[in-house]
């Protein structure tokens, strides 16, 4: 990887289909693990109470700290970094397409994440508050002033930003503890309001969650940059001669991780409230366990049986964004009053099978599509907004 480093940056083709799965294998594992995440918030009011206070079975508990412990801050930041190894790509692909299309590449990704901030919004305030996309898009533009930026740069602001970022997660830490306030009123609403009387909730507060964006870009653009890095060194293309230096990162990351993500286990267990769960978390335990699954799961990978085993997870990281919304669709029909008004009932041991299941449902119905169709139906959508004309879905 050092020598790869210290190498000129040069356009170049396409890597081939089957290294590129590999992205798609690791992207549709990061939706799982962001479902799990997510599933604490979707089914109760994980947010608005204290760790371990409203959930009261011990098989409950139990599974709730795996979920922070194993998956809360990790599988966002594996998706973070793919967005970024993304771009990388997709910059390279431009490029090596000629001059003009190279030149044209930054007003189409302007366009592409503006119509992703619209799908954002749109999730933000008419499905579910928890919604990234917004923040990505956002911070998509302050990557592309990136794109030209020398390695060596890269890291330097890989530091700083992870610096502020861990230093913001520390600040917003004593302000985000759950004081327990409404939180009746919230379990009535969400277990029996109906759709307008929960949207008109969500709106009061999606405002102010739009305000806090910029705040947040830092702790999402490092992991972007890193992605960048990856792709321009072209780790991509050459993954089947990685795995020494998959071997030494794993070595470093996932001893720090075990240590962040145990010293977050210790105040769970001793101070559930801590004001600095949110750094040990997602500042640096999640971003560090995010990376070793990396790692490990691309050791996995370099095995032909590990990589066939793997790769039909392929098609479900190429519906992300299909997926990712779905995810909403199906867990607020599930859990809100206007739907099975499951919330609040249902605790996390039940919830991950749900999960499970939700995840095995899309592995199949993304196979079944895409062996039929070009992109997933919010991918096609995107791609068409972004191009402005309709591209065609069949295929041939």
């Amino acid at each position: 990887m050092t020598s790869e480093i210290t190498q000129p940056i040069k356009p170049a083709p396409v890597a081939p289909k089957a290294r590129l799965e590999r992205i798609d294998i690791l992207r549709g594992i990061a939706l799982f693990g962001i479902l799990l995440v997510n599933m604490l918030n979707f089914s109760g009011p994980y947010l608005e109470t204290e760790i371990f206070s409203y959930w009261q079975s011990l098989p409950d508990k139990v599974v709730e700290f795996l979920i922070i412990i194993f998956a809360e801050g990790a599988f966002y930041s594996i998706f973070s970094f793919l967005f970024g190894l993304g771009f990388a790509l997709q910059m390279l692909s431009a490029e090596a397409k000629g001059e003009a299309v190279a030149q044209g590449f930054g007003p189409l990704f302007r366009r592409r994440l503006f119509f992703l901030f619209l799908f954002g919004l749109s999730h933000l305030f008419l499905i579910w508050e928890g919604d990234i996309l917004t923040q990505y898009a956002l911070t998509g533009l302050v990557l592309l002033s990136f794109r030209n930026r020398s390695i060596k740069q890269l890291i330097r602001w890989i530091i700083i930003c992870a610096v502020i970022s861990i230093a913001f997660f520390a600040l917003i830490g004593p302000f985000s503890i759950p004081d327990g306030t409404g939180l009746t009123e919230l379990i009535a609403l969400m277990s029996s309001g109906t759709y307008l009387e929960i949207l008109q909730d969500r709106s009061s507060f999606a405002l102010p969650t739009l305000l806090v964006l910029p705040f947040l870009i830092p702790s999402i653009l490092w992991l972007f940059l890193v992605g960048l890095i990856a792709g321009k060194t072209r780790f991509f293309y050459t993954i089947e001669t990685k795995t020494p230096f998959l071997k030494r990162a794993l070595s470093i990351t996932l001893p720090l991780a075990i240590i962040a993500k145990g010293i977050l286990a210790y105040l769970l267990i001793t101070n559930p409230g801590g004001s600095w769960n949110f750094v040990f978390s997602w500042g640096l335990g999640g971003p560090l366990l995010g990376f070793s699954y990396i790692a490990i799961f691309l050791l996995i990978m370099q095995s032909p049986i590990g990589f066939k085993r793997l790769n039909i997870l392929a098609p479900v990281g190429r519906m992300a964004l299909t997926n990712y919304i779905s995810h909403s669709l199906i867990c607020t029909t599930l859990f809100y009053g206007y739907g099975f008004a499951l919330y609040g009932k249902l605790g996390p041991l039940i919830t991950l099978f749900i999960a499970i299941a939700i995840f095995v449902g899309q592995i199949f119905l993304s196979n079944w599509w895409l062996s039929r169709y070009r992109f997933g139906p919010l991918e096609w959508v995107w791609r068409s907004l972004t191009y402005g004309k309709w591209i065609p879905l069949v295929r041939a």
